[in-house]
């Protein structure tokens, strides 16, 4: 304590000791007490780093998080109980919700007027489904405290568990008939989902084979009475399979987000590329306050890929 006055040392005494006598008992005493303590701090530090990748993705294995950390304390509050790591990586780990809006794109070729029914479509289709998706988790969260949201179904558990707590038997019922209801409608909303991806990525091939970028025998063939990419479909159907039948589920999740992602930031640079390189190309569809929205696509998209976990 040099350069203090004896006031400040006097009371800086009197402070350790009363620390001491107050948490004296818990204070190691024995050698055995140390070491315990020791190897304790030890395991400690050393699941430090997997401690903050887990909760901060890249930047916590890279150790840039420190900048963050006061700005995500700062904004800890009972309404944003996770901070700003949470949010983003929330943000990063639901983003395959908005992966089937780029799929309505490889149907162009089935639409009347595509140069408008698309861009249409893809718009239309994204508010709209933005807006369900904070009318379900306002719901869900107005229905059980968020703590005790079921991960695994949550809109179905949360009407399951209001329908335990009735004492009516017809609204008992009814609860759970809307859990079940609940149910088979999500089993029916992921395979239609699946299919639309299945055949978006069909789809991609077929033009990626007509440029030359794929071997055309394959993806470019077309069915002779059903008119469709069959050997294509085939050869991507087996893919799928193997992949979903060897691989854990919650690694394509994080795999598909990241790669997601990466392709969404190539998109937007690709875009900005081709107005600088070729302005005077005939645009059905021009998009607005590009050079603004361009970088910004960029930018949020890889900060989500920063905080998502570095297995992926």
């Amino acid at each position: 304590m040099r350069g203090a006055s004896e006031a400040e040392q006097a009371e800086a005494r009197s402070l350790i000791a009363q620390a001491v006598e107050r948490y004296g008992r818990d204070l190691p005493h024995t050698e055995a007490d140390k070491d315990q303590v020791q190897r304790i701090l030890d395991q400690a530090r050393q699941e430090a780093p997997a401690r903050a990748a887990d909760r901060w993705g890249l930047l916590g294995t890279f150790g840039l998080n420190r900048w963050l950390t006061p700005i995500d304390d700062a904004v800890r509050n009972p309404f944003i109980p996770y901070g700003l790591a949470g949010i983003i990586f929330g943000a990063a780990m639901v983003f395959f919700a908005y992966i089937g809006f780029d799929a309505v794109s490889t149907q162009a070729e089935e639409a009347l007027r595509p140069q408008r029914d698309v861009p249409l479509a893809i718009l239309a289709s994204l508010i709209i489904c933005t807006i369900l998706y904070i009318g379900v988790a306002a719901v869900i969260t107005g229905m059980v405290p968020y703590p005790d949201i079921d991960t695994e179904a949550a809109v179905a558990a949360a009407f399951r568990q209001r329908g335990e707590g009735v004492q009516t038997p017809l609204l008992k019922g009814l609860l759970r008939g809307a859990s079940g209801l609940i149910s088979l409608g999500a089993i029916a909303g992921m395979t239609s989902v699946l299919l639309i991806t299945f055949l978006g990525q069909v789809r991609i091939f077929l033009a990626m084979a007509r440029d030359g970028l794929l071997p055309p025998s394959i993806f470019a063939a077309v069915h002779p009475r059903f008119k469709t990419p069959h050997l294509s479909t085939l050869l991507v159907g087996i893919v799928i399979s193997l992949v979903a039948a060897f691989t854990p589920i919650t690694m394509l999740e994080k795999m598909v987000n990241i790669g997601t992602l990466m392709a969404f930031v190539m998109v937007c640079a690709a875009v900005m590329v081709l107005r600088i390189q070729r302005p005077h190309v005939e645009r059905p569809f021009r998009t607005p306050c590009l050079f603004v929205f361009g970088p910004l696509g960029i930018v949020v998209n890889l900060v989500m890929m920063l905080f998502l976990p570095p297995t992926t």
